[in-house]
């Protein structure tokens, strides 16, 4: 019975996360997404905020978003203070971490197989609707950063 357990996990595996990623060709999404987040830039000198504050801000709006209903007001005002290269740096150190859409508990394994792997702009995108987006998208785009 186990064994018929682990070979239905492992084709639902190949499946969602592509028949090349499960026999180590192509690059994963997440992999593309990392280095996406490694090539972004930002002007230390410019920075008003610390590495902490950016971790802090970066958990705070994690928090706004995990969770049943989104607290949009937070995630505009963490945001709206933030100059181009603070923002950068929030989207660096958010990184790139698993969505669900659902809100499932913590469970690692419901996280793996129910879930995908999403930036700070894939979160906002998912979890925003409306003028709350168009507010977000803008506050991005007036910082110069793809949304």
């Amino acid at each position: 019975m186990l064994v018929v357990v682990v070979v239905i996990v492992a084709l639902y595996v190949a499946v969602k996360k592509g028949v090349l990623n499960l026999f180590g060709g192509g690059t994963s999404e997440a992999e593309k997404m990392a280095a996406e987040l490694d090539s972004l830039g930002y002007n230390l000198n410019a920075l008003t905020i610390t590495q902490n504050d950016a971790i802090l801000i970066s958990q705070q709006l994690l928090s706004a978003m995990d969770q049943f209903g989104t607290d949009e007001k937070t995630i505009i005002d963490l945001l709206s203070t933030l100059n181009k290269d603070d923002l950068t740096l929030v989207i660096k150190t958010f990184g790139v971490k698993p969505y669900d859409g659902q809100h499932l508990p913590s469970d690692p394994i419901a996280k793996y197989l129910y879930s995908t792997n999403l930036n700070l702009q894939g979160w906002l995108k998912a979890e925003l609707g409306g003028k709350d987006l168009a507010q977000v998208k803008a506050i991005f785009d007036n910082n110069n950063i793809s949304f």
